[in-house]
């Protein structure tokens, strides 16, 4: 990991999804794959060959799953569950690689959050105005 990447060299940009799209690399193993961001999940996936996933049924593939990063779990009946990121073993041979292209992925990710609840604002009118401003 001594190299230096520019995130547009490294990733490549798939599909789309609220919180951005999904991004795809090539590991050092010469596979590819696949951050799926979600609200509260990034999902890191053997990118979809129909050699690299487990069969669902007959005619279901299913993406191999390498790692998951759960946020913090907060309840009023449990108690709070610390963020975690959970790596699998068929991703125990890029440990490192997981965790800093998961570092891009969540950064990311919050940004993007972020930004959506600062420009969700509501509008009240002011008292006396009747609607008009």
């Amino acid at each position: 990991m001594d190299e230096e990447w520019k995130t547009s060299e490294f990733f490549r940009k798939e599909g789309w999804g609220w919180y951005g799209s999904n991004r795809i690399f090539t590991g050092s193993d010469g596979k590819e794959y696949r951050w799926k961001m979600g609200s509260s999940v990034s999902e890191l996936f053997l990118h979809d060959t129909a050699k690299d996933t487990t069969k669902h049924d007959s005619k279901t593939h299913v993406p191999l799953l390498v790692a998951r990063f759960h946020d913090p779990q907060v309840s009023m009946y449990q108690k709070r569950r610390p963020a975690s990121l959970e790596i699998f073993p068929v991703g125990e041979h890029m440990v490192e690689l997981i965790l800093i292209t998961f570092i891009y992925i969540e950064k990311m990710r919050t940004d993007r959050q972020n930004s959506a609840v600062r420009s969700t604002r509501i509008v009240t009118t002011p008292p006396g105005t009747k609607g008009r401003f």
